[in-house]
């Protein structure tokens, strides 16, 4: 079974204004949210070789800091108990760091379970691929939150997201943790500059 969430449309931002809302970047069903969305612009444009219009994130300036995401929210009700999979075409300019992103949630906001692709970002330029991310959506949850994000400088561009229920052989995305703590940094001599 596959639901499709709306292709990203609208118009560009003015590059002088920078995003507090979805609504400045004119994609209908999304917003904006992240640790520094006025250090970005955002909206809707043609990009050569693709039909229509694609969404895209862009930093200001070379040395934005911070990151700054375009995402949706949606009732987890016809997911529960189930495993899914978001997938998403994107592009890259000069990216520190690009990625799609899933975030399942429980009651009372509670974070349930997360993939930001932050073991395996997009970097640099890139051409148009094809990314996904999969998880499991327990029978509590109540919304799942999905989109994509630029993390610093550069631009990324997204087109095509889709979201669908997947069967268990397809692995579910974990970000890594070390299997045993690294105390050795408490031993190495503070830097100081």
């Amino acid at each position: 079974m596959k639901v499709r969430s709306a292709l990203l449309c609208a118009a560009l931002v003015l590059a002088c204004c920078g995003p507090a809302s979805a609504e400045d970047c004119g994609i209908r069903g999304w917003f904006l949210s992240g640790s520094n969305p006025n250090a970005y612009l955002c909206g809707l444009e043609a990009v050569e070789g693709q039909p229509g219009k694609s969404a895209f994130l862009m930093s200001k300036r070379d040395g934005a800091v911070g990151y700054v995401t375009i995402m949706q929210q949606v009732s987890a009700e016809m997911f529960r108990g189930k495993r899914v999979r978001l997938t998403a075409l994107m592009r890259t300019a000069d990216a520190r760091r690009a990625a799609i992103f899933m975030r399942v949630d429980g009651p009372y906001g509670k974070w349930l379970r997360f993939y930001n692709m932050d073991d395996r970002p997009v970097v640099g330029t890139t051409p148009w691929t094809t990314y996904s991310v999969v998880l499991d959506v327990p029978a509590n949850a109540v919304d799942v939150a999905m989109g994509f994000l630029l993390a610093g400088r550069g631009k990324v561009w997204a087109r095509t997201m889709n979201i669908e229920v997947v069967g268990n052989d397809v692995p579910v995305d974990r970000i890594p943790t070390p299997w045993w703590p690294d105390f050795h940094a408490f031993d190495a001599p503070a830097a100081h500059g």
